[in-house]
């Protein structure tokens, strides 16, 4: 089965549309132009009957006898008056009518159901076009409800207009091809240059931008697509540089025990209880790296944390929202703990913050430092209490700390946990505009003793 592209099936579609269009378009024409003709012609020639019947009325001051001398078919109309311009007006009549005078007689019939003399009833009148002489009602002309047959004239102009019909049709499925294949190609002219370059992406090349040309949807899914790359491409780097930061790091203590191992095994060293004590510190060493830093925690840890929250924000009402900087540096950090940290101060903003208030969680390099920020909106610390927030079982309000079941331990916690990081905490707050929570910690381990 034949593929068929985006661009193929958009031209197709906009062609569709135009033919569908002028399909359409043609068949009502088709169909009501000759009846909308036909009507043209009725009027004419009833406006010629009407003005012959009233001047023939100002002339003899009634209807009766008239049919002596109104015309015959392709007999000339000779208007009466003075009016030189309707002298020996010629016109075939195609459209038989009645003429009933003012007290419903027929006084012309040229319609085989009327005969001269006939009363005609109030309901037929109704269809019936009154003609009128100074604001006298004198008469009325009633004409047959069938379409009059066209002249040779009137057929070639209703060919003349199909023709031009047919032509626009032509135009328009032209114009839908040209604008159909024109807009295909910048609808998916982006689309290919991110299909090309998800293909690099998966071949290992992460780092890929596409160039955006548009606000709108497909704008914005290039904008996503470039993020996307950026952060993976970010990411890939990071892993790259833990890799490369574990070898470092497992290399001293591996030489170490490799080096003492490989000499008792060829006798040059005596395996004491020393050196045996040697080797163990070094073991010791290496699991607490594997198990105390065994995570390399950047930015994402602040994302991990509002994913974590973000289910209780719903609940309280709160907005939640993870914002970082770009290309931000890695650093060593026990990734439970640091999540403790951040999970209880993210737990004590949404405690504080009223619904549709707002808690934003942040992160920025700040020199050699790390800076992690938890700030909300919510009722905030008075500036006594401020000073005494991270101490062991110091609650400021006691009274919304017990109904809040706070032990008065978890910024003591978090305190003590950043600290053994080498880092810093500490908090600033304006009483009813919320708080904001800042850690700090360095980018690189502390060195190993």
């Amino acid at each position: 089965m034949m593929k068929q592209n985006l661009a193929t099936k958009l031209i197709l579609a906009f062609t569709l549309i135009a033919v569908t269009t002028a399909a359409l378009v043609g068949m009502v024409i088709w169909l009501t132009s000759p009846a909308r003709l036909g009507n043209l012609v009725t009027r004419q020639q009833l406006a010629v009957y009407k003005r012959y019947i009233t001047n023939y009325y100002k002339e003899n001051g009634t209807l009766d006898n008239i049919g002596r001398t109104f015309p015959q078919v392709d007999q000339p109309f000779n208007f009466f008056g003075n009016n030189q311009s309707d002298q020996g007006f010629a016109m075939d009549r195609r459209v038989p009518f009645v003429l009933v005078n003012e007290n419903r007689r027929v006084v012309l019939a040229y319609r085989p159901e009327y005969v001269l003399g006939m009363l005609v009833t109030d309901e037929t009148l109704v269809k019936a076009d009154p003609i009128e002489v100074d604001g006298k009602v004198i008469g009325y002309i009633l004409a047959a409800p069938e379409r009059p047959g066209f002249t040779t004239e009137e057929l070639t102009y209703l060919r003349q207009t199909y023709r031009a019909m047919a032509l626009a049709a032509v135009a328009a499925i032209a114009i839908a091809l040209v604008v159909g294949t024109l807009l295909a190609r910048s609808l998916t002219r982006p689309l290919r240059d991110l299909k090309q370059a998800a293909q690099k992406m998966t071949s290992g090349d992460l780092q890929q931008q596409v160039a955006v040309h548009s606000r709108d949807e497909i704008g914005e899914l290039g904008q996503a697509f470039n993020q996307m790359s950026s952060q993976l491409a970010h990411s890939n780097e990071m892993r790259r540089q833990m890799t490369a930061d574990i070898a470092h790091d497992l290399r001293t203590p591996l030489t170490v025990i490799a080096g003492y191992v490989e000499s008792m095994r060829d006798g040059v060293l005596a395996p004491t209880p020393q050196r045996l004590e040697t080797i163990y510190a070094e073991i010791e060493r290496l699991q607490r790296m594997v198990e105390d830093l065994r995570t390399l925690t950047r930015a994402e840890a602040g994302e991990q944390a509002a994913a974590a929250f973000q289910h209780q924000a719903e609940q309280h009402g709160v907005q939640l929202r993870a914002q970082s900087a770009n290309n931000l540096p890695a650093l060593w950090a026990d990734e439970t703990r640091i999540m403790q940290v951040l999970g209880n101060l993210i737990t004590n903003a949404l405690r504080y913050t009223p619904e549709g208030g707002q808690v934003t969680l942040s992160a920025a390099r700040d020199g050699n430092w790390m800076a992690l920020q938890v700030s909300d909106t919510g009722s905030g610390i008075a500036a006594e209490d401020l000073p005494k927030v991270f101490d062991r079982f110091y609650r400021g309000d006691s009274a919304r700390s017990e109904q809040g079941g706070e032990s008065g331990l978890g910024l003591a916690i978090a305190r003590a946990y950043v600290q053994a990081h080498g880092g810093e905490i500490n908090a600033v707050s304006l009483p009813g505009q919320g708080s904001t929570f800042t850690i700090r910690l360095p980018l690189k381990p502390p060195t190993a003793n």
